[in-house]
């Protein structure tokens, strides 16, 4: 029953924005982490393959259009990732290990699936130039950068998810010991209501916010035990100081029948007197209340 009361707690909850704000990170470092990693592996594609053209452009045996064939057709036999389209202005292929294509000159990138499986995805980057008026694509596979955004995603995915999981865990465990925490100075407080004012609160001595507050809520029982005991004691000397007067007063006031008017007349004086005697009492002990309260000590000077 601990569990479901310990996610509703503000401490939980500040947990669930912490672990948003680290699931918003992950999904941050895992797109530069992405988009750095993909580009530097597209970068290194596209200088490969401009590689491979320069080397094809600056053969001795391309100085004319029947020797690209030758070359291209014998690179496309020996290829070794690399895929090579030679055509003519018509769009009929000369040479090469891929079916012709409409020309474009520059980088370019297609889906390519003939050659692979078809749960297998795959992509062929690279780029055309024209030569003699005719068209040469040299491309490589994106395979391996297609498998290292496959396996980046699925680490991040599961990066995310044990850190969240973490995250939340973490945070119904220290929810729950916070829960324990507050339902012991709660049950304390309850017994304390209760009148049983020797209660205190359990201190772990472990040096942390929950024995600080566990202290000062202690002082604050042991000054609350201490005015509770002396408010008694004073109830006490205040019933003890009046019972004197009080009874000396209820035996004057009982008048014989026989009493003259001289002697009622000094039953009263005597009643009288004795009712300012305990009217001092009283003052004295609203006084002394005011002091206790700090209602007089604005009118208290320093004594040399």
């Amino acid at each position: 029953m601990r569990l479901p009361k310990a996610l509703g707690t503000s401490s939980f909850r500040l947990t669930v924005v912490y672990a948003i704000q680290t699931g918003v990170s992950f999904l941050l470092l895992f797109g530069v982490i992405f988009w750095s990693t993909a580009r530097f592996m597209r970068h290194q594609i596209d200088d490969s393959v401009s590689n491979e053209i320069s080397e094809i452009i600056s053969s001795p045996i391309s100085a004319t259009p029947e020797g690209v064939t030758s070359l291209v057709g014998d690179m496309s036999r020996h290829a070794s990732g690399f895929y090579y389209i030679w055509q003519d202005a018509d769009g009929k292929l000369l040479a090469g290990n891929l079916p012709a294509l409409q020309p474009q000159v520059g980088i370019r990138e297609w889906s390519e699936t003939h050659r692979r499986p078809a749960n297998e995805m795959s992509a062929i980057r690279g780029r055309g130039v024209m030569m003699s008026g005719r068209y040469l694509f040299v491309g490589w596979s994106t395979h391996q950068l297609l498998e290292m955004s496959q396996f980046v995603t699925a680490a991040f995915g599961w990066g995310l998810a044990a850190s969240l999981l973490l995250a939340l865990s973490g945070g119904a465990l220290m929810s729950t010991r916070l829960m324990r925490k507050i339902e012991d100075i709660s049950e304390t407080s309850r017994i304390i209501v209760n009148g049983d004012f020797r209660q205190r609160v359990s201190v772990q001595h472990n040096g942390d916010e929950f024995d600080h507050l566990a202290l000062s809520i202690n002082a604050m029982l042991d000054r609350i035990e201490s005015l509770m005991n002396d408010l008694c004691e004073m109830t006490t000397d205040i019933a003890h100081d009046l019972r004197t007067p009080l009874t000396r007063l209820r035996n004057r006031l009982e008048v014989r029948d026989d009493v003259t008017e001289l002697q009622l007349l000094q039953v009263l004086a005597d009643a009288r007197r004795d009712i300012d005697l305990i009217l001092e009492i009283f003052s004295a002990l609203v006084r002394i209340a005011q002091i206790e309260s700090g209602g007089r000590k604005s009118r208290f000077t320093a004594v040399k």
